[in-house]
Order: C-alpha cells, then structure tokens, then sequence
C-alpha cells in the first residue's frame, strides 16, 4: 500500500511511518501546499490528510485535488477537529473517511486498507449504461454524475450511495444494508452514513431543486419523485 501522509506534527508522522513500514511505502508531506502538488500526482493508493496545515488548510487541498487536480485517490482526513460542522466540510471536499485524534494506528491501518479495496468501485465492473431516476442520472462507464443539465461530483462513497440508491429506487435501500456493503471491516456509526447522506443531497438537490433523495427516520434511503 503506497501511502502519503500530509501532517506538520512531526512526532504523529514519525510514529506512523514507523507503524506501516517496512510493509507498505509511506510519502510524507508536512505543508498543504506541497501535499497538494504531491496527492494530484496520483502515485499513492491513499490519501492521508490533517486539517490544520501550513499554506493551505486541509479542506481547500481536498477540494483542489478533486475539483482543479480531478484526482480521485482515496483520502481519509485524520485531525484533532471533531465536530459535526468539520465532518460535513471534509466529506463536501472530497474526503471518502474521518478519523480523529487520538486515535489507534491499528484503527488507522484498517480503514486505510478498507478504502484502497474500495478504491476500484463495484460500478466500475457493470455493464456500461446509465441508471435514472427522473432527471438523475448516472452514466456507469464514466461515473459521471447530472441532475438535469447540472453535473456534480460525489465523493467516493457518496457514488457507492447513489449507485445503490438508483439500482433499486424507488424502494428504499435499508442503511443497515449501506452500513454492511460500505463498511464491511469496521462497524461505523450512523453518524458516518448520514454525513455521507447529507453531502450527497446537497451534490443532488442542490437549492431550489424538486427533492429526489428522501430519509425514512429509521430505516433507510429512497430516490424517487415522491416521498
């Protein structure tokens, strides 16, 4: 596993390449702006990221290396900021996980494997064609993303969400059954499922838009024109 890690405190670098070496090949970067220029190159197979970096916050690099860069390399965001507020801004960035500090490298190892076995998509294997639901739509071989004539890009998993949405809608897809497909090595909390949720209603409803994506308190997730 080809790692880079963009943190400036060098004691945390330092004891995570200790962990992951000699077994997997660690790239450290301790500026934002140097980790971007790093991460857009695309020759690591995971994307550790902090928040709070010299030159440029760990956001606006999440954001650059998906929107400027368009480099879709896992990243999972490991920072001391732990509220709500920062999870939804990490995930509308790009981020595909969020661990905070302190934390266990055990812990760490296993979501980055986990995100790497994900890297390839499960859609990314289907049969090219596109999947709908009204004026959705999702076009398999170039996991391209529109809502009418508008286009977006989810995260990672956000697409994993949608393309499970969209194959069963107008049911509903139970999150038991999202938490199970998405995170099959590590049990999450619901919490994790709903920032993810949140972030792709904003990528498909966008301001003013009729809803599509709709929450059944409880049980799950449906797309579909009515609720």
């Amino acid at each position: 596993m080809r790692i880079l890690l963009i943190e400036d405190d060098r004691a945390l670098a330092d004891n995570v390449l200790e962990y992951f070496a000699p077994a997997d090949e660690v790239a450290h970067e301790d500026d934002g702006v140097r980790g971007l220029w790093a991460a857009a190159a695309g020759n690591h197979d995971v994307v550790v990221l902090d928040l709070t970096l010299p030159r440029l916050d760990g956001i606006e690099l999440c954001r650059s290396l998906r929107e400027q860069a368009r480099q879709g390399t896992p990243v999972l965001v490991l920072t001391a900021r732990d509220t709500l507020e920062d999870k939804i801004a990490a995930f509308d960035a790009g981020a595909d996980d969020y661990l905070v500090k302190p934390f266990a490298l055990a812990e760490l190892a296993i979501r980055l494997r986990a995100l790497v076995r994900r890297a390839a998509p499960a859609i990314a294997a289907t049969p090219a064609g596109v999947l709908r639901c009204a004026d959705l739509e999702l076009d398999l071989s170039s996991l391209s993303c529109r809502r009418g004539d508008r286009r977006f890009a989810p995260t990672r998993i956000g697409l994993r969400i949608l393309e499970m949405l969209l194959r069963a809608s107008p049911a509903v897809v139970r999150r038991e059954t999202i938490l199970a497909t998405l995170w099959p090595d590590y049990p999450v909390g619901d919490g994790v499922l709903r920032t993810h949720v949140y972030a792709l209603r904003k990528a498909i409803d966008g301001p003013g838009g009729s809803p599509l994506l709709h929450t059944l308190p409880g049980i799950g997730y449906r797309l579909a024109v009515t609720p």
